[in-house]
């Protein structure tokens, strides 16, 4: 089940897999290094 991969990720918290229903709110935490090549098109556009 799905729930259980996400069991090391929430440190071992047996409720994960013990709720009827889990949300997980991922994120990268080093997307400002792309900020530029992500942006430069819309920026040289003028958007």
């Amino acid at each position: 089940m799905a729930k259980e991969k996400l069991l090391p990720v929430a440190y071992g918290q047996k409720q994960i897999v013990e709720a009827s229903a889990v949300v997980a709110v991922l994120g990268d935490l080093v997307a400002n290094r792309n900020a530029e090549s992500v942006y430069r098109s819309a920026v040289e556009a003028g958007s």
